[in-house]
């Protein structure tokens, strides 16, 4: 029996330009108004050239055929941001901003089909770019031994980019009509204790609404509603040295996608936890050099964020930095 094979080799490319202009003005001696615009302009070019051979046996037969295509794309926005900060007594400051996204889809999500652990997303040449309205209030306090923040944030988007399951380990690029997502973002962290030690957390708890023209409304979007970091960091200097360490583990919730077409499961993703360990140590006469270690994963947890492709196991990471 024969079959056909294809190979498809890709020549991409994608520039992004902008233009912008931001500004602050004091208003008494208590609040702040910051104010800007941005220009985003991109483009892109995909060359594509796809290798089709004649396969039986494990034999490949003749030479292969081949096809080409050539895809470009471009697009330009101005979005605008504007945000105030009070301090209504010391140590406390209140903020509120209001800003617009932008976000053209990027080569891969165009043009580029990619398989990864066993799963297959097709690219979509019809995707548009985001758009978005962000809105944030917030609060942050800095005294004795506490820095508590803490802010409520709503994100309304058109045209969300996103990859949907259209089958068994398969997915596409799609654009979803309208995609809301809200909830809280909060950190605490002790500081100034004895021997250095900071007990920290970092806290998100999110939902969001994907809502498709012609199909359904779900708050099953595939994302975990909550996720924690938590934790204990170190630091001090011996000899000249600067030495920091972090113990702290990372949460996530479960989540379910759904279908927007059919309004069916399209997979369940189980909750995890993992734990790591990073300590590094920084040097130079002024401290320009530093040679970090990591170990992530120490329980070796088998989980996933997304799709069928799972995240690494236990594994370390090394790295030096130099500063000029």
């Amino acid at each position: 029996m024969r079959s056909s094979e294809s190979l498809g080799h890709y020549d991409a490319s994608q520039t992004q330009h902008a233009l912008y202009v931001s500004a602050e003005s004091p208003i008494g001696d208590t609040v702040k108004v910051n104010y800007g615009v941005r220009y985003n302009w991109v483009k892109g070019d995909a060359d594509n050239l796809t290798y089709t051979y004649t396969v039986a046996n494990g034999q490949t037969y003749g030479g292969p055929t081949t096809s080409s295509s050539h895809n470009s794309s471009s697009d330009g926005k101005a979005v605008f941001n504007l945000g105030t900060i009070w301090y209504p007594v010391d140590n406390l400051a209140l903020r509120a901003s209001w800003a617009q996204g932008y976000r053209f889809p990027i080569m891969q999500e165009l043009y580029i089909d990619t398989a990864m652990g066993g799963s297959l997303t097709y690219a979509n040449p019809q995707l548009k770019p985001e758009t978005s309205d962000n809105f944030e209030i917030g609060a942050r306090w800095n005294a004795d031994h506490i820095l508590l923040d803490a802010a409520l944030f709503y994100s309304k988007t058109k045209d969300f980019i996103s990859t949907v399951t259209v089958g068994e380990d398969i997915s596409r690029y799609e654009n979803i009509s309208d995609s809301t997502s809200y909830g809280l973002e909060a950190s605490v962290s002790l500081r100034d204790l004895p021997l250095n030690f900071e007990p920290y957390t970092d806290f998100t708890f999110m939902r969001r609404k994907n809502e498709q023209d012609g199909g359904i409304s779900t708050y099953d979007s595939g994302i975990s509603e909550i996720t924690a970091r938590y934790g204990v960091r170190w630091s001090g200097n011996h000899d000249g040295l600067g030495l920091h360490a972090d113990a702290y583990a990372v949460s996530r919730s479960g989540s379910d996608e759904v279908n927007l077409t059919t309004g069916k499961l399209a997979q369940h993703i189980g909750g995890s936890t993992t734990y790591n360990l990073t300590a590094g140590v920084s040097f130079g006469p002024q401290k320009d050099y530093s040679l970090n270690v990591g170990l992530y994963n120490i329980t070796d947890k088998l989980y996933t964020k997304s799709g069928s492709t799972y995240e690494a196991g236990r594994y370390f990471t090394v790295k030096l930095n130099a500063r000029f």
